[in-house]
């Protein structure tokens, strides 16, 4: 008797893994997980769809839309006093959502407190709605009477400079910094980012991107100084024309590198030192 087979149709397949859609939504992450949306509030833990089903969760919520769940979380955030670290340390500041609002809390300030924010009795608070607002809050007071500081000067043929709550990169060549020409474009290189790390980082990536030899000076020492990239490079005169290939491959005899014209013109030094130190001694030798 032939055996009889029915054949399933096949579903797509669907991910079991948890999908994050956003973080930090008044406090709980937005996390996609089969066909349902789910608003699980921070500080709980990874989200555990067995734990969910098991009532475990203080706070989750879940509907069938992105748009549902947020609503949900709307409807308790307004009524939610508990004020929640969103981020600390904010140029002095430590960024808090409460009550559906968010607080920009000078740190020496000390605890936050809802009713004090409210009366204006902290003499350094912003409220917003969100945390891009007040972060511009907080980055435009700090630029009233802002004076530039110098940081480092001489970072890959740039200085790097403080002025107000971000860092700038700003070439050599360029002159003094003013941050009224940074804000028209008038500057031809100007870089700017929210810590030193970071604007060190973005420097050297846009110099290695832009990589053509800049001839700095001629004939120190008999090298000429180079800036390609990120680097700077002294090349004795006598090897012809720099190119980043031929020092890749180890062409050249007498090439140096560094990180500054500086430390490329103490490597220069330092060989000719000691090579006319060693000729001195060589001569004294030969005329015993």
């Amino acid at each position: 008797m032939e055996e009889l087979t029915t054949k399933l149709p096949q579903l797509p397949a669907q991910s079991l893994a948890p999908r994050l859609l956003e973080t930090g939504y008044w406090g709980f992450d937005i996390i996609e997980f089969g066909s349902k949306i789910y608003a699980l509030g921070q500080g709980q833990g990874a989200f555990d769809v067995q734990k969910f089903e098991r009532d475990e969760y203080e706070r989750c919520f879940v509907s069938e839309t992105e748009e549902e769940v947020k609503e949900q979380v709307d409807e308790i955030a307004v009524n939610d006093m508990t004020p929640r670290l969103r981020e600390t340390g904010y140029w002095g500041y430590n960024l808090i959502a409460c009550a559906r609002k968010i607080y920009g809390l000078c740190q020496d300030e000390g605890a936050f407190e809802l009713e004090k924010a409210e009366r204006g009795e902290y003499n350094h608070c912003y409220i917003g709605e969100s945390l891009d607002e007040v972060k511009k809050q907080i980055d435009e007071a700090a630029l009233e009477g802002a004076t530039p500081v110098l940081k480092e000067t001489g970072f890959c043929g740039f200085n790097i400079i403080e002025y107000g709550t971000r860092f700038y990169a700003l070439a050599q060549a360029e002159g003094k910094f003013d941050f009224a020409k940074f804000i028209s474009n008038e500057y031809r290189h100007c870089y700017a980012a929210s810590s030193i790390d970071d604007l060190k980082n973005d420097l050297v990536d846009v110099l290695n991107r832009t990589s053509n030899p800049v001839l700095l000076e001629r004939g120190y020492l008999a090298f000429n100084l180079i800036q390609c990239g990120a680097m700077f490079y002294a090349l004795a005169q006598n090897e012809g024309t720099f190119e980043i290939g031929k020092f890749q491959r180890g062409k050249y005899r007498r090439c140096f590198t560094g990180k500054s014209v500086d430390e490329v013109k103490n490597r220069v030094t330092e060989t000719e030192e000691a090579k006319n130190d060693f000729a001195a001694r060589l001569r004294s030798a030969w005329r015993r």
